[in-house]
């Protein structure tokens, strides 16, 4: 989830609809249809060749190649300077499709998030949890 060789400091994450990756609103006025809400797109690998894919209903097509989605078996978890932590919606894990063995997770932030600073980001997978790499939240 970050590009440090040890695991922590920023989180490589990009804003969905902006495709930035600096500092996080948890609304994107550019964000196509009515909800608003940011989505992160994180970078991760292991989830692809380790995840149960239990709902195949929620798998996609994208360029007419079908993409399982294991978002049901992966958790988002951020956590704030205070120590309070939520769980992020996940709309999509897998493989982001063009580099083998790069996944990602699409996770949506949640207002209550808004104004936190430096969140701490943890994948969980299999009961296994990731490193904690940061993001900023405005």
């Amino acid at each position: 989830m970050t590009a440090a060789e040890s695991g922590l400091g920023p989180a490589a994450v990009l804003n969905a609809a902006k495709e930035t990756g600096d500092s996080f609103d948890v609304v994107t006025a550019e964000n196509f249809g009515p909800d608003k809400r940011t989505r992160l797109i994180v970078f991760a690998t292991g989830i692809s060749g380790s995840a149960v894919n239990s709902d195949l209903t929620n798998d996609i097509t994208v360029n007419g190649v079908a993409r399982a989605n294991f978002a049901e078996s992966v958790s988002v978890e951020a956590r704030i300077s205070d120590g309070r932590v939520w769980r992020l919606p996940v709309e999509f894990a897998g493989s982001q499709g063009i580099f083998p063995g790069l996944d990602q997770v699409n996770a949506i932030l949640l207002p209550e998030l808004r104004g936190a600073g430096t969140v701490e980001l943890t994948l969980i997978l299999g009961g296994q949890r990731s490193n904690t790499p940061t993001i900023g939240v405005r």
